[in-house]
């Protein structure tokens, strides 16, 4: 079921689950106390306390009727179902190709860094993690990326020819006529080098097309000539055009038995040292945006506001499919099949680690309950600690974003989204959305038809929601702040805006609702327009984990 394609051609790399403990919650008739990070004291039982389901006992699991454990998120569908997209787990194979001009071309020591910063070790990187390294880590090593390199691919012309060339027309820009005419010549000049069959060790699903190329080019991002980067900036894409330069469709023909290139993505090798100096002078290699920008090979849209002009930032900025900074957030990693969250169908106590090492995470939906894979809306929640992939950018001011403080967050504590990641039915003749999948169809996992095939309707910008979504203000992945801040690209969200001890979230709780309502269109409801009828409040945090108490509400 591969239908759709979503293209971002400027993404942001230039500027700038899993075990829990949980118990049984006393009789309805008692509560507890504890006091809050203020010292206001909750009314309650003095017996009960945060405590007795503080961090330190892991591996003790106890039952309980209104928590469930998945085994496995997305089990009939998961989000290699609406693309061509890189498998999300297992060992996966990626052809690089490095494309070179009559004037621009690679060093023998910028070849290497090219084979460290995909596939080499984090330590060789002399600045933080491989493109490799980085996905084994934030996966929980459920995803093993393994590199092969071509000879330099020479374009037989100059950088600004290229340019030239292929940027004449709209449709040449925005579908990336330059970077599939790179990708033809480059497999080409590999099977003539290899064989004719080489490239099947990179169709793991024989479908007859390489599952994931990378090509990394000789040019500058956005040279004087491509000032807007038109051509020459970070994105991926499919290739949709035949040899000649005319449009071939959704996909260029497959081929089983000569895999041909598909899904790639196209950066210069000038982003190797945003956060390490310049091309000539550098102390060591950056892969935040190879990083970004596989998210996107793995299927992952952008969670920052791509409007002309936005006013907001709904994610807080904070992540590596917004900013490209820190590790994955949980949601994303919910959609790569990484983690396997607790579900929430009632009152209840849990206690979860840091996500970035364990990922643990919690998800809260309304009375009709998670269809259980990542294509749903509801609210999930992790520990957030500045620690492992969050540490770097937690202890530093990535370029391009000066006088924010670091771009990550200074100290634990709990990041709770609110995801908006529902299915709607895309007309097969005319493109449009008319409505969206009900939970019972994506629990099947069977979503096609002649007539309709699935999309993600909302998105972080308004000029990409589909129909279903436009006009509604519905976003796909919102930060809910603690203290109910509003985010834009020069105000991010701080430590203040995650949830500690003494917090309190509801949706349905006068007295502390009111400045939640913003995170959701509808208010006082989930987009779908179903109430949320938890409170959430935020027990003993340490270093080593978090607990929070679930209040189901009449």
């Amino acid at each position: 079921m591969k239908h759709t394609k979503s293209i971002c051609i400027l993404a942001l790399g230039g500027i700038l689950l899993l075990s829990g403990c949980f118990d049984r919650l006393p009789e309805e008739s008692q509560s507890f106390s504890t006091k809050s990070a203020s010292g206001e004291e909750y009314s309650g039982d003095p017996d009960y306390q945060w405590g007795d389901l503080g961090p330190g006992n892991w591996d003790t699991v106890y039952s309980d009727e209104n928590v469930k454990k998945y085994v496995s998120a997305n089990e009939n569908f998961d989000i290699n179902d609406l693309d061509y997209n890189t498998y999300t787990t297992g060992t996966q194979p990626i052809l690089v190709l490095p494309i070179v001009f009559s004037d621009k071309t690679f060093s023998a020591k910028e070849l290497e860094e090219i084979k460290i910063l995909t596939g080499g070790k984090a330590e060789e990187t002399k600045y933080w993690e491989s493109l490799g390294s980085f996905y084994q880590k934030s996966s929980y090593g459920k995803l093993n990326l393994t590199f092969t390199y071509s000879d330099p691919v020479d374009m037989g012309m100059s950088a600004k020819s290229f340019y030239s060339k292929y940027s004449k027309t709209e449709d040449a820009i925005n579908y990336g006529l330059g970077a599939a005419m790179a990708l033809k010549k480059g497999v080409s000049a590999y099977k003539k080098a290899h064989g004719n069959d080489s490239t099947k060790p990179f169709d793991t699903d024989n479908d007859g097309y390489i599952d994931s190329v990378i090509m990394i080019y000789a040019e500058n991002q956005t040279p004087s000539y491509d000032s807007d980067g038109s051509v020459f900036w970070a994105y991926r894409f499919w290739d949709i055009w035949n040899e000649s330069g005319t449009e071939a469709g959704n996909y260029v023909d497959p081929n089983v038995s000569s895999p041909v290139g598909n899904s790639y993505f196209w950066a210069s090798l000038g982003f190797f040292y945003e956060g390490t100096g310049t091309r000539d002078s550098h102390t060591g290699i950056d892969a935040h945006t190879l990083i970004h920008e596989f998210g996107h090979m793995l299927g992952a849209d952008d969670y920052y506001n791509t409007d002309d002009e936005p006013t907001s930032e709904p994610s807080g900025c904070k992540a590596m499919m917004a900013f490209n900074v820190l590790d994955h957030d949980i949601f994303n990693k919910l959609q790569f099949n990484w983690v396997t969250p607790h579900y929430v169908n009632g009152s209840c106590t849990i206690s979860i680690r840091p996500s970035e090492s364990s990922g643990d995470c919690i998800i809260l939906t309304d009375p009709d309950g998670w269809n259980g894979t990542a294509f749903d809306e509801y609210v999930i929640i992790e520990f957030f600690t500045p620690t492992g992939l969050n540490q770097l950018d937690s202890e530093e001011t990535y370029p391009g974003w000066d006088g924010i403080g670091s771009t990550g967050y200074d100290n634990p504590g709990i990041r709770m989204w609110h995801v908006d990641n529902r299915l709607a039915k895309c007309s097969a003749s005319s493109g449009k959305t008319t409505a969206y999948y009900s939970d019972k169809e994506v629990r099947s996992g069977n979503l096609g038809s002649n007539t309709y095939y699935p999309v993600i309707a909302a998105s972080n910008s308004t000029t990409t929601d589909t129909e279903v979504a436009a006009g509604k203000n519905f976003d796909a992945l919102t930060l809910i702040s603690s203290k109910g801040s509003k985010f834009d690209s020069q105000n991010w969200s701080e430590d203040d805006d995650l949830f500690h001890e003494g917090d309190v979230f509801s949706l349905v709780d006068s007295k502390v609702s009111g400045k939640y309502q913003r995170y959701f269109a509808n208010k006082k409801t989930l987009n779908n327009g179903n109430s949320l009828p938890y409170e959430v409040q935020i027990g003993q945090i340490t270093s080593e984990g978090a607990t929070l108490r679930f209040t189901k509400q009449a």
